[in-house]
């Protein structure tokens, strides 16, 4: 039977168990500092929620291949102090009989936690975004800052997690788990996590008594999650193939949209900007978890510019060149912009990645980098 707190039972429970890694700067703990930072695992102590959420939103964007293992494994992995587990489905494909159908056979079983879900019918067009954008303007019009704090908010795709499914460049799907304990201690956390990338290296020569020798050096290198605003400012594509229907290739001007470059649609149709000199925070591939504590506290900041987002994509063609601008600007939106204390170091990480093509625990002498620049 599922145990319902009390509020006294939940406040103590806050208090005296529930904690969040707490990282100070200090010299002996810098490099794993700075580490978190740049892989977008940083916690700091402003971050951290005092309450354990009791409900976990799970929004997923349907339209034919089986989520019904996020169930198991969500089930499997939360704690138990989690009251509430609540599938959002987003319908894209007409499915929502056969939605019924899957989860009224899938709750025949006996779960953990008190198990619920909702349909939400929406036309086949902008991707998973449609269905980030159409959840979150329900969560303001719906929820309240007492009602938000309850909540974390896991943003997923439908079809399974696995090797075969993984599109981004590099890295690899984080845990459903892991993707929870960012989350529930108030950090926006990506669903790809990041992870060294391995290059062949180069040869070099050198002389040792006379004669010459070759060496073979291997490089490694670590993208981190945050970008450059002017980089990001001059992202365009302009045809786009589905990575698992090569056959299928989006573009034209109902492709682009008009559009010259991310800027040109952030700063006219959302009227927002990235903030200058300072890195943003990008999440590739369309899933994320947050607080709802978080997202509400974004409310009066991007309420506007995400109804906007629904209507552009209700708009366009199936896919259009938004989704891929969106995909570079979720994370930016929803989560804690990088610290001012943080933005020197991390520019002095960055160039040393980008001139030897390595990070990390590839790059020993950290101190050569950290120093503040003048």
């Amino acid at each position: 039977m599922r145990r319902t707190f009390l509020k006294e039972e939940r406040k103590s429970y806050s208090e005296e168990s529930y904690s969040a890694p707490r990282i100070a700067r200090n010299s002996q703990n810098e490099e794993s500092y700075m580490q978190s930072l740049w892989k977008g695992e940083q916690i700091l102590e402003e971050d951290i929620i005092t309450q354990l959420p009791s409900i976990v939103d799970v929004v997923v964007t349907y339209c034919h291949s089986d989520f019904t293992s996020y169930i198991d494994e969500l089930d499997a992995v939360l704690p138990a102090e989690v009251e509430k587990l609540n599938f959002v489905i987003m319908s894209k494909c007409g499915n929502e009989n056969l939605i019924e159908n899957i989860m009224k056979e899938k709750l025949k079983f006996k779960f953990r936690h008190d198990i619920g879900y909702t349909i939400h019918h929406l036309i086949n067009k902008g991707g998973c975004d449609l269905g980030i954008a159409h959840y979150i303007n329900n969560f303001f019009k719906t929820e309240v800052e007492s009602t938000a704090k309850e909540k974390v908010i896991f943003f997923l795709k439908d079809g399974p997690r696995t090797k075969e499914n993984f599109h981004v460049f590099t890295g690899k799907w984080r845990s459903l788990e892991n993707m929870w304990g960012f989350g529930s201690k108030g950090r926006f956390i990506c669903g790809i996590e990041i992870s060294e990338k391995h290059h062949h290296g180069f040869i070099s020569r050198e002389f040792v008594d006379g004669q010459l020798r070759k060496k073979h050096t291997q490089r490694f290198e670590t993208p981190s999650v945050y970008h450059q605003p002017i980089t990001l400012n001059h992202f365009m594509i302009k045809e786009y193939s589905r990575f698992n229907d090569p056959k299928h290739v989006s573009s034209g001007p109902n492709f682009t949209r008009g559009y010259e470059n991310l800027k040109d649609f952030l700063e006219g149709d959302l009227n927002m900007k990235f903030p200058l000199g300072k890195p943003v925070e990008v999440c590739y591939g369309g899933t994320f978890a947050l607080s709802g504590a978080k997202l509400f506290s974004k409310k009066s900041e991007i309420e506007q510019a995400v109804t906007q987002i629904e209507k552009l994509l209700l708009e366009g063609e199936d896919i259009t060149v938004i989704e891929h601008f969106l995909e570079r600007l979720w994370a930016w939106m929803l989560s804690r912009q990088m610290k001012h204390g943080d933005i020197n170091p991390f520019m002095q990480m960055q160039n040393v990645a980008l001139r030897n093509g390595a990070y990390a625990k590839k790059i020993k002498e950290w101190s050569n980098f950290l120093k503040p620049v003048k």
